[in-house]
């Protein structure tokens, strides 16, 4: 009797999950690395959003930049996070100039209410 294998092969991006104070600033910043091949990701959008539930309502985005060749710089305004009251889910996405688009990370947000408005 012969045993077949099962194999997965996927291209899953990191799970972060975030834990916000309501209404301060957030940084974040996600440095891409492949070992393989040297990345430049000057000439991609980014993008990430805060969402009530993965395919949900927009809660509130991220201002992302490219800040060198393999960091995406993230910030989350005090302002918008203080519009998070309950646990969301964000993600943070690149497009290449071809219109690729990959997933760098995703994950849950969990919100400590603020004390001081």
């Amino acid at each position: 009797m012969a045993l077949k294998a099962v194999t997965t092969v996927g291209q899953l991006p990191a799970n972060v999950d975030l834990a916000v104070y309501q209404g301060d600033d957030v940084f974040v910043n996600i440095v891409v690395d492949d070992s393989v091949v040297a990345i430049d990701l000057t000439t991609y959008i980014p993008t990430a959003e805060i969402r009530s539930a993965p395919g949900g309502q927009l809660v509130a985005a991220f201002d992302a930049t490219i800040v060198d060749p393999v960091t995406v710089a993230l910030h989350l305004l005090a302002v918008d996070s203080a519009k998070l009251t309950t646990k969301a889910a964000w993600d943070c996405q690149i497009v290449d100039p071809a219109g690729i688009v990959t997933t760098l990370a995703y994950g849950a947000v969990s919100v400590v209410e603020q004390v001081t408005p």
